[in-house]
């Protein structure tokens, strides 16, 4: 599928291939349906490139602190590795769009919400790819 151009985007991760499949993103926009990645930094870049109104959210932890505490909590493996890649894409958030702090997941989300909210208002009627 990589070979055929089947992917909006896609990339080797901790040794695992991610792909965001290509045919369903864009049969979704043209019905004038949202979609919302959950996607490395890296691969929300690619789509902007593919997609230019392509609206960015990039989501952060309060700090790195709190990160390394909530990855030790879901017993994640390697976490000096993931910490490098954070501390890179977080090197990398003055290309989005808007950066949302996930210090508390309710008020997070409703921040996300109005973010959402207000991207449709300013793109209203345009297409996004």
């Amino acid at each position: 599928m990589v070979g055929q151009d089947h992917f909006l985007e896609w990339e080797e991760v901790h040794g695992y291939r991610y792909g965001t499949p290509a045919k369903e993103i864009l049969d979704n926009l043209e019905r004038g349906i949202d979609v919302v990645l959950d996607i490395d930094v890296k691969g929300a870049l690619t789509i902007r490139q593919k997609c230019p109104r392509a609206y960015l959210i990039f989501i952060e932890p309060p700090s790195v602190d709190d990160l390394i505490q909530r990855l030790s909590s879901r017993g994640e493996q390697e976490i000096a590795k993931r910490m490098q890649r954070v501390r890179e894409e977080m090197s990398r958030k003055d290309l989005f769009d808007c950066a949302i702090i996930n210090d508390q997941l309710s008020s997070a989300y409703e921040t996300f919400k109005s973010v959402i909210s207000e991207a449709r208002r300013q793109e209203h009627g345009k297409d996004n790819c």
